[in-house]
């Protein structure tokens, strides 16, 4: 599937499937510099935007509409888009001190979210043949994970000044939430895998990331990020196609989710 975005100095289409979290980061990010229109785009060879055949990616035809530049793996997409919109370092840490923590824990989402999803979700949640071995390993890896989590916005780890919250990279709400907290807020929040309880995730074990997923899905661009183009799961929350900010406003929720 392919989103054609039309902002004000560039126009940008972004490639991803109805069934997958990451295009939940490029749009998150975008919501705040006036969330597009969208358009039908023409469709190209998908191989020709990501060689590897994964989603999500995206051209942007900024510069050259001939010849767009084109993005492809989640994380490369929000820092492009970063980099291209965020002049006034909203999302990403001037100090280069937290700069490069906020990196730190982007790449920790690059490298972690794939056990996540690919090992622990697969084989708990998907896998037509439950292979103990498999689950157990992953499970002790997903669990290992949030107690990374857990000791960093708590304040316990040690050898960083960011740790302690109230976000990852401490008071700044910035790309690395945006990284992270579509695997794993909803996954404490109990919105992945059906595995809240097998995990034993609760306050007990896990309160600070979950009030740090708490405090991340409060956010407006979050809750809409999340409906846009949603086809599954409650159909109050789903909004299969946004052509403007009022189509939000013909959801009855939408009044329940700005609060």
């Amino acid at each position: 599937l392919s989103l054609s975005l039309s902002l004000s100095l560039s126009l940008l289409s972004l490639y991803f499937s109805l069934f997958c979290s990451s295009p939940f980061l490029p749009l998150t990010l975008l919501r705040p510099f006036n969330y597009p229109t969208i358009l039908n785009p023409p469709l190209c060879s998908f191989v020709e935007v990501n060689p590897n055949s994964k989603i999500p990616a995206m051209l942007d035809y900024t510069d050259d509409e001939k010849n767009p530049t084109r993005v492809f793996e989640s994380a490369s997409i929000v820092l492009y888009l970063c980099e291209k919109l965020d002049k006034k370092g909203l999302f990403m840490p001037k100090d280069p001190k937290l700069k490069t923590e906020c990196m730190n824990w982007i790449m920790w989402s690059i490298g972690s979210a794939p056990y996540l999803g690919g090992g622990f979700g697969h084989f708990y949640n998907y896998a037509p043949i439950k292979i103990k071995y498999a689950i157990d390993r992953f499970t002790m890896e997903a669990k290992r994970q949030l107690d990374v989590l857990e000791k960093h916005l708590s304040g316990e780890e040690k050898g960083s000044s960011s740790a302690g919250g109230p976000y990852i990279c401490g008071d700044q709400y910035t790309i690395a939430d945006i990284m992270i907290w579509p695997w794993y807020g909803n996954l404490v929040m109990g919105r992945l895998y059906n595995a809240k309880d097998f995990l034993g995730i609760s306050k007990d074990t896990y309160p600070s990331v979950i009030e740090w997923a708490e405090r991340v899905w409060a956010r407006q661009q979050v809750k809409r990020g999340r409906m846009v183009n949603r086809v599954w799961g409650d159909e109050e929350w789903q909004l299969p196609e946004r052509h403007d900010a009022s189509d939000f406003e013909a959801k009855p929720i939408w009044k329940d989710a700005q609060k």
